[in-house]
C-alpha cells in the first residue's frame, strides 16, 4: 500500500483531477485507499500466509456523476450503477482459460442497469496476440 501511495504522490494532482473515473487493479492494497477529491470503493487485496497481497481493485469517481445508486463486488469484479453510466472495474488472473474470462464479463453484466452507457476498465489478462 505504501508503494501505491508514494506513486500517488509523485503524480501531477491535475493529471487525477483531470478525470471523472479512476480504475487501478493489482492494487496489492488490503486496506482503502483515498484520493482528495474523489469517492470510492474497493475491493481490498487477499494476503495468504506468505508473500505479498494479490489482486485488489479500487475506483475511484467524483462527486459530479451523482448519486450510486447500488454496488456489487466479488473476487473478480466492482461494478458501479450511477443514473448513468455504470461502471465495471475488473481483474482476471493470467493465464486463465478464455471461458472463464468470459464468464467473469458476463456475470459483471448482469450487475449493470439495464438501458444504459456501460464502461468496462480493467485487466482481463487476455492474450490477443496468442491463439492458443
Amino acid at each position: 500500500m505504501e508503494g501505491l501511495k508514494s506513486a500517488l504522490a509523485l503524480t501531477n494532482n491535475n493529471f487525477l483531477h483531470s478525470h471523472d473515473i479512476i480504475i487501478l487493479v493489482e492494487t496489492l492494497t488490503t486496506k482503502p485507499l483515498e484520493i482528495n477529491g474523489f469517492y470510492a470503493q474497493h475491493i481490498p487485496a487477499t494476503q495468504g500466509p506468505r508473500g505479498q497481497p494479490k489482486r485488489g481493485t479500487s475506483s475511484f469517481f467524483k462527486p459530479k456523476l451523482g448519486r450510486l445508486l447500488s454496488t456489487h463486488q466479488d473476487q473478480d469484479a466492482l461494478v458501479l450503477n450511477f443514473a448513468n453510466p455504470s461502471v465495471t472495474a475488473m481483474y482476471v488472473a493470467p493465464l486463465s482459460p478464455i471461458e472463464d474470462i468470459m464468464e467473469a464479463i458476463m456475470a459483471a453484466l448482469r450487475h449493470v442497469t439495464t438501458g444504459q452507457n456501460i464502461i468496462l476498465a480493467g485487466d482481463r489478462n487476455c492474450r490477443l496476440d496468442d491463439a492458443s
